[in-house]
């Protein structure tokens, strides 16, 4: 059998995967980005995943979120801005994860 009559194997990607996070983290360094999703609940914060991706990437991120949520709030309502919140003692800022330590 010549390789154009072979069959081809029919091939499927990995099912994708659902999560719901209402908690993030977000970390960098020189070279990319650290966003840690996790589920904060009366029991504790559970962490879900972690993404790492280039700084680029990122800001291409923040601009595709930035008009996603101008369009929300137009078309539903009005979101209150976030508190940033740090453990006691110590302020909200940039935290880098074990990784960059």
């Amino acid at each position: 059998m010549r390789c154009e009559e072979m069959p081809e194997e029919e091939s499927k990607p990995p099912p994708v995967r659902t999560f719901f996070a209402n908690t993030t983290e977000v970390h960098y360094s020189s070279s990319d980005f650290c966003i840690e999703f996790s589920v904060n609940s009366p029991s504790g914060t559970e962490p879900l995943f972690v993404i790492f991706m280039t700084p680029e990437a990122a800001k291409t991120l923040h601009r595709i979120l930035g008009v996603d949520i101008e369009n929300y709030e137009r078309d539903y309502r009005k979101l209150p801005e976030p508190q940033l919140v740090a453990p006691e003692g110590e302020k909200a800022g940039p935290k880098k994860p074990e990784i960059y330590r």
